[in-house]
């Protein structure tokens, strides 16, 4: 009696868990936890950050393809202003596409009248559509486009919807265990009016969002990155990625480190 009763009690805890664990499986979410450490904060081309280190925290959930989550770029100069990133994505066709959008956030420290929440001054909302390729044929293209807040300006004070376009080609060499890209970005428009002080005849530019003041070649270059697994789900990502930006004629050599979960 003893024996059927231990069995009996056994059986009923473990009902919990199994009925935990369907649920688990039945929801089939997914989660990523990341903190970077990168030399320098490069995006797109552009120098964000100035010529600071950055600290890159970030995470994420994703449930059948849908995922959102938030990620934020830190340096370590007196620079004020830093990012705080909210974004929204869903992936359907077998993995083959994505649309997201994307909060861009400026919060800044040390000073008691910016206002995080002042959209339109501080905030830029951005559209984005992405083929992700396809194992045999590793081959990528995305464009975005910012529909509201602090973009570029044409004359009559209005937005442009600056637009950039990437093309990358990413291959995985299984033998080393490393993951190359290389690829090609561009602002697809940008505008070229100015302003003249009157009083001390400076010329001041508009250009656009990328710092063009038309279609231009902003962004290209080359990555490697391999992943080395720390315990069963902890890992710790290395890569490195030359950077050139023929517009603004300027090359950048960046190297990121960091734990991903």
């Amino acid at each position: 009696m003893k024996g059927i009763l231990i069995t009996l009690m056994a059986f009923l805890l473990t009902i919990p868990v199994l009925a935990q664990e369907e649920a688990e499986q039945s929801l089939s979410y997914d989660y990523n936890i990341s903190l970077d450490f990168q030399t320098r904060y490069i995006w797109r081309g552009q120098p964000l950050g100035g010529s600071s280190p950055s600290f890159q925290p970030g995470m994420s959930f994703s449930w059948k393809g849908l995922t959102v989550g938030t990620w934020g770029a830190f340096g370590f100069n007196n620079q004020p202003i830093q990012e705080l990133d909210f974004y929204l994505s869903y992936t359907f066709w077998k993995d083959r596409f994505t649309v997201t959008i994307t909060d861009y956030g400026a919060p800044e420290e040390g000073n008691n009248r910016f206002d995080y929440f002042d959209y339109p001054n501080t905030h830029v909302l951005e559209g984005g559509f992405s083929y992700n390729g396809e194992e045999k044929v590793p081959v990528s293209a995305s464009i975005y486009c910012i529909f509201y807040g602090a973009d570029a300006k044409k004359e009559n004070d209005k937005n442009i919807f600056s637009s950039y376009a990437e093309v990358s080609y990413n291959p995985t060499f299984k033998k080393i265990g490393v993951d190359f890209s290389v690829w090609i970005g561009c602002a697809i428009n940008g505008t070229d009016w100015s302003t003249t002080d009157t009083l001390t005849g400076i010329v001041t530019p508009h250009a656009g969002f990328y710092g063009n003041t038309g279609f231009a070649c902003v962004n290209t270059g080359i990555s490697a990155r391999k992943s080395f697994p720390i315990g069963k789900k902890l890992t710790l990502p290395l890569s490195t990625s030359l950077i050139f930006n023929p517009d603004s004629k300027k090359a950048y050599l960046v190297g990121t480190v960091g734990l991903a979960l």
